[in-house]
């Protein structure tokens, strides 16, 4: 029983971690740190889009 929760703690521990590294990667992506550029663009005709 003892090996089960060893397991269990092991896992959950890599799970967390990952969805902590996920979490910062997104927060990077969208933008969430630091200055950022913003961008229009303008078409004067979209049809052969």
């Amino acid at each position: 029983m003892k090996q089960d929760t060893v397991n269990y703690l092991a896992v959950g521990s890599f799970v967390l971690a990952g969805l902590g590294v996920l979490l910062y990667a997104m927060y990077h992506l969208i933008g969430g740190a630091g200055a950022y550029d913003l961008y229009y663009t303008r078409y004067g005709n979209i049809a052969g889009l």
